[in-house]
């Protein structure tokens, strides 16, 4: 159809995920998942130019494994692919936070949503649009990046 895909690296399901979060280095470790991932998507006859990545934060990954793959986001936005991020109140934030309540991470996901755009990240997917877009945009006032393609 011609539609976009997004690959998002995670391992297991909902029930398992959290016991598969063993990685020689997580950042190495997602990358060549997702290579993988997006080899055999073109060998379905997906083209590569519809292919969009995603990291899979919060995906059998653990708090300090989400902060590592953010920290070293630009090696997954430095390649050809656009790279999608789903940060929006996710446990992570909340154990950084010591924030358990969902709804109330909305300043956590702001900084992430920061460190996305000035990482390069193509796509952010949040719950609370109005607040992020009002944060990207004042980034975007002090850090301007022209490679990067965040906007409205």
């Amino acid at each position: 159809a011609g539609c976009p895909v997004v690959l998002m690296h995670s391992r297991g399901d909902s029930q398992t995920m959290d016991q598969l979060t063993t990685y020689a280095d997580v950042v190495a470790d997602v990358k060549e998942a997702l290579l993988e991932r997006t080899e055999a998507a073109v060998q379905a006859g997906v083209d590569e130019s519809q292919i969009i990545w995603d990291p899979g934060l919060g995906f059998a990954k653990t708090h300090e494994q989400n902060l590592q793959l953010l920290r070293d986001l630009e090696q997954l936005t430095a390649g050809p692919r656009p790279v999608l991020i789903g940060p929006s109140r996710k446990r992570f934030i909340g154990a950084v936070l010591d924030e358990p309540r969902p709804k109330a991470r909305l300043w956590g996901t702001a900084a992430v949503a920061c460190r996305c755009a000035q990482a390069g990240a193509a796509v952010l997917r949040v719950h609370d649009v109005g607040p992020i877009v009002q944060t990207l945009k004042m980034s975007a006032a002090l850090w301007p990046r022209e490679e990067s393609s965040l906007s409205n």
